[in-house]
């Protein structure tokens, strides 16, 4: 979940943005051999699961519409607010907090 929570960092409490373009910062953190492609049906229905998930921890709440039109049409829009928990999601960090020396 380190794409999402890296979009949703970005977002002020109560920012609305598009599953569009979600998908695109997501995306372009996978290129290469791993790249994403959102015509694929898994991709889509992965994307499906991690959203609720968001949802589910309260992350973001829906505006309009319905993520799980999504797993039929890549072109399906669905409107999103961040919310304030958002700004207190822990990304994953690679090695124990008391091994780093700088903020960077």
């Amino acid at each position: 979940m380190d794409g999402y929570s890296r979009f949703l960092e970005g977002k002020a409490v109560d920012e609305q943005f598009l599953l569009s373009e979600l998908c695109q910062e997501i995306q372009a953190d996978y290129l290469g051999d791993f790249a994403l492609d959102w015509t694929l049906y898994t991709h889509r229905k992965s994307l499906i699961r991690a959203m609720k998930m968001l949802m589910e921890f309260q992350l973001i709440r829906t505006i309009d519409g319905d993520i799980s039109r999504f797993d039929q049409n890549e072109e399906q829009e669905v409107l999103y607010e961040a919310t304030i928990y958002s700004r207190y999601f822990m990304r994953t960090y690679t090695d124990e907090f008391a091994r780093f020396v700088y903020i960077d």
